[in-house]
C-alpha cells in the first residue's frame, strides 16, 4: 500500500517538504504527550509554569516516540521517498522531543534559519537525508510552528555541487564580530534569500512534516498558550559513509522513489 501521492512527491520535490495530516492515532499521541509531562519541571495543571521554560532531557529515544515512527505509516512514508531499505537513523536515539514554550510577548519574524548538519565547526559534517516532525498538540499560527523557505533545498544542493561541505564551519560561523559575539552567516545569507520568504508550519495533532535534509528552517516564536509538541527524527542513506561527500548534478540520483 502506498501512502504518498504522486501530488505528494511532487510538492516534495518542488517545495522541500510535504505535510501529511492524521498519520497517527490519538492513543499513540497521548502515550507520547504523557511521557513529555512526566519530564518536565513544570505543573501540568498550571498554565503560569510553562511560561519561558525550556528542556527537553531524559526522554529522547522512548518508546512512546519510536511507536510514532514506526507503528504507523510515517516510515513506510519516507522509504517510498528514499527507497526501502535504503535509511538508517542518523543516531541513536531515533527520535526526540522537540518542545516551544510560550515565551509571551509580541510576535517576531522568525531569525534562526540554518540547515542541520552544517556549520557545527571546520571538519565536521554530520548531513543526512530526510527527516520527519510530527506535532503532538495543535499548533495554531504563532504556536511555535517550524518556519521553512520552500524551495531552498534546490539551490544548497546547487551550492554543494561548487563547495566542499567540510568548508561549513568556516563558512557559517567565522565572520566579523557583531555587537560583542561572533557572527554567524545564515545559509539564507549564502543565498542571498529573502527572510520573510518563509511559511509557517502549523495544523491540527497528528501533522507530520516529511523534509529534505537541505531544507532551511528554523524554529519560531511561541505566542499561544500552550507548550507546542513535537517529535523530530531524521535519516540518512545506510551507505552514508560512501555518499557523504557526494553532490550528484541531479540531487535525486540516490532517491529511489523520485
Amino acid at each position: 500500500m502506498a501512502y504518498l501521492t504522486v501530488d505528494d512527491k511532487e510538492v516534495f520535490r518542488d517545495k522541500g517538504y510535504v505535510i501529511k495530516r492524521d498519520v497517527v492515532t490519538p492513543e499513540q499521541m497521548e502515550a507520547a504527550r504523557d511521557v513529555i509531562w512526566d519530564h518536565l519541571p513544570v505543573d501540568r495543571n498550571d498554565p503560569s509554569t510553562w511560561v519561558g521554560k525550556e528542556g527537553s532531557q531524559g526522554m529522547d529515544g522512548h518508546a512512546a516516540f519510536h511507536a510514532l515512527v514506526y507503528d504507523s505509516p510515517l516510515y513506510s512514508m519516507v522509504e517510498e521517498l528514499a527507497g526501502k531499505g535504503r535509511l538508517a537513523p542518523l543516531h541513536p536515539p531515533v527520535t526526540s522531543a522537540n518542545l516551544r514554550f510560550p515565551q509571551g510577548g509580541k510576535w517576531e519574524e522568525p531569525r534562526g534559519n540554518h540547515m542541520d548538519g552544517h556549520g557545527l565547526g571546520s571538519g565536521v559534517v554530520n548531513n543526512w537525508t530526510v527527516g520527519i516532525t510530527l506535532y503532538l498538540n495543535d499548533v495554531k499560527p504563532q504556536g511555535g510552528g517550524t518556519c521553512v523557505w520552500p524551495g531552498t533545498h534546490k539551490h544548497m544542493a546547487d551550492y554543494f555541487k561548487t563547495h566542499s561541505r567540510v568548508s561549513l564551519g568556516k563558512k557559517f560561523y567565522d565572520l566579523p564580530i557583531y555587537e560583542g559575539e561572533p557572527r554567524s552567516t545564515r545559509p539564507l545569507e549564502i543565498l542571498d534569500w529573502d527572510e520573510e520568504d518563509y511559511e509557517e508550519i502549523s495544523g491540527p495533532a497528528g501533522s507530520a512534516m516529511l523534509w529534505h535534509s537541505h531544507l532551511i528552517h528554523s524554529a519560531s516564536m511561541n505566542c499561544s498558550d500552550e507548550i507546542r509538541m513535537a517529535i523530530i527524527t531524521r535519516f540518512r542513506w545506510t551507505n552514508w559513509d560512501d555518499l557523504k561527500f557526494e553532490d550528484p548534478d541531479d540531487m535525486w540520483a540516490y532517491w529511489e522513489g523520485m
